[in-house]
């Protein structure tokens, strides 16, 4: 006699559906799991007639698919078909995803806001786990702001958190009449932690994105409100808003380039000690407002340094650096000379932050967003001064920027073909000549760039057109859930290259599929409200 087990395939699609998106904050291994049981399950349960029906009727499925069908035909132009070929493999998503969530049935309201609580549940526990690192309960090695983020890039995270906190408030918001005070006071709990830590993680491309969506989301929500008093109220606080975020970095750029007056004439000869002091005016670079070159005793530094720390004064710090500089730097931060007196006025906590290589003792103040401000405030004014920057990624990113709009002159029309955009990057780099060190030479680090690199004039055209028509052939009402994720992520090709990695290849492929191709939206607003 034989067993006949019914397989639920629509409940396996849904936990697929939700295992992916558990998946997305953590690692590309659990993804691809995920995945795979997707792909399984949707071969397993046949239909492949019904399916091949659905595509033929979705053209807007079709249209999506340019993206990875001009992937595979400039390999006509790729000259390194091995870089080609696994640029492929590696944004397969954008050819599974829209097929299998597309001619799958579609998930309702209910069957939608449970795969997105898995994933702000899922982005909830990651943001804990990272935050016992950065307060020290876990111990897990990190240098800077940038490895909090110990599971992926700290900038595709921040895209999560800004998803998260945005899909819950709008959840919060439709279902508030039928949620109890417990439920509600978790959610609201849960938005103002994430929107802590994505502060604390200083991305500022997530901070930047989570104000411009902010700032839109609730100036459209206030032509709702018919109340005139109300109306004008909200847009007058969020013209405030914005002015006090001017003040604040101009606060930030004033305490940077608020000079203490220096004339020769008023520097100081010689130490307590006795001995000369040397001064460089012309050496221009600042900290708090403060010479770096000026009231130095080289001597002195030396030989107080030496008694205060293992590490010799004319050794290196723990980041690499010479730490006789990231010693004066600190020193000049703090408004002391670079003497004996200066190194004697530090504690025991500064000794071991010059030791781990920072310059300026604002950065101990790891909870703060005003260093991450300062630091680049500081990079555009070293660059203006012609000070080294290979450390600025923004000043980097703009060389990055540069070299690219140098490949896209050359290839303007067809590009260069997905597998070459790297090579010709180089070689750009050194027909530039370019004064970035090879280790330097990177990506765009905007994604736009990086598609009209490998595609060029025609096939960045059809990629826009590949992002944006399925929007309205599927939908002549578009729900506010898609709209936020899709300003999410077309601001984050402004700094980023969003869609040249895994874990963000996977993360638009998989929002876009569903809440376009998968979801039969219940509720749903008119863009033009």
């Amino acid at each position: 006699m034989k067993l006949r087990v019914k397989i639920d395939h629509k409940l396996i699609y849904l936990w697929s559906l939700i295992l992916i998106a558990i998946s997305l904050p953590f690692s590309e291994f659990l993804i691809n799991i995920s995945l795979s049981i997707l792909l399984i399950n949707w071969l397993w349960e046949g239909g492949f007639k019904t399916k091949y029906q659905i595509l033929l009727k979705r053209k807007s499925i079709f249209v999506f698919l340019f993206i990875y069908l001009l992937h595979i035909l400039s390999l006509i132009i790729t000259s390194n078909l091995n870089l080609g070929f696994q640029d492929l493999k590696i944004k397969l998503p954008f050819l599974i995803l829209p097929i299998i969530i597309g001619t799958s049935n579609s998930i309702n309201y209910n069957q939608l806001k449970k795969i997105i609580f898995w994933f702000i549940l899922s982005v909830f526990v990651a943001t804990i786990i990272c935050s016992s690192v950065l307060f020290g309960f876990i111990d897990y090695p990190i240098r800077n702001f940038r490895e909090i983020s110990i599971f992926i890039s700290h900038i595709r995270f921040s895209l999560m958190i800004n998803l998260s906190v945005f899909s819950l408030i709008i959840i919060l918001y439709q279902d508030w009449n039928n949620l109890d005070l417990r439920k509600k006071g978790l959610a609201v709990v849960i938005i103002v932690w994430l929107i802590v830590f994505l502060f604390l993680l200083k991305s500022l491309s997530g901070v930047f994105i989570f104000i411009v969506v902010s700032f839109l989301c609730i100036w459209i929500y206030s032509k709702r409100i018919m109340n005139v008093i109300y109306h004008y109220v909200i847009k007058i606080l969020i013209i405030s808003t914005i002015l006090f975020l001017g003040i604040y970095i101009y606060s930030v750029n004033e305490r940077l380039f608020n000079i203490k007056s220096v004339n020769e004439s008023d520097l100081l000869s010689l130490t307590n000690q006795g001995n000369a002091y040397e001064h460089n005016l012309s050496y221009g670079m600042l900290e708090n407002g403060n010479y770096v070159m000026v009231n130095v005793s080289t001597k002195e530094l030396e030989q107080e340094w030496n008694q205060r720390s293992i590490i010799p004064f004319n050794g290196y710090d723990y980041r690499g650096q010479e730490l006789k500089y990231t010693l004066i730097r600190y020193l000049a931060s703090k408004g002391f000379n670079k003497d004996a007196q200066g190194i004697s006025n530090l504690n025991e906590n500064d000794i071991h932050n010059i030791e781990n290589g920072m310059a300026n003792y604002i950065f101990e103040n790891v909870y703060s967003l005003y260093p991450r401000i300062y630091q680049n405030l500081w990079e555009i004014d070293c660059y203006k001064k012609g000070f080294s920057y290979s450390n600025s990624s923004l000043i980097l990113r703009y060389f990055f920027a540069k070299t690219a709009l140098n490949v896209i002159r050359k290839n303007f029309c067809l590009g260069v073909g997905h597998g070459d955009v790297k090579n010709e990057l180089q070689k750009q780099y050194k027909s530039d000549d370019s004064i970035l060190p090879a280790w330097k030479r990177r990506m765009p680090h905007n994604q736009y760039i990086s598609y009209f690199i490998a595609f060029g004039f025609i096939g960045f055209l059809l990629i826009l057109l590949a992002f944006i028509y399925p929007i309205f052939y599927e939908k002549k009402n578009i729900f506010s859930l898609f709209i936020v994720f899709f300003l999410i992520v077309i601001l984050s090709f402004l700094n980023e290259d969003t869609a040249e990695k895994f874990i963000g290849i996977s993360f638009i492929s998989f929002f876009y599929s569903i809440f376009i191709f998968g979801y039969e939206s219940i509720k749903t607003y008119n863009l033009n409200e």
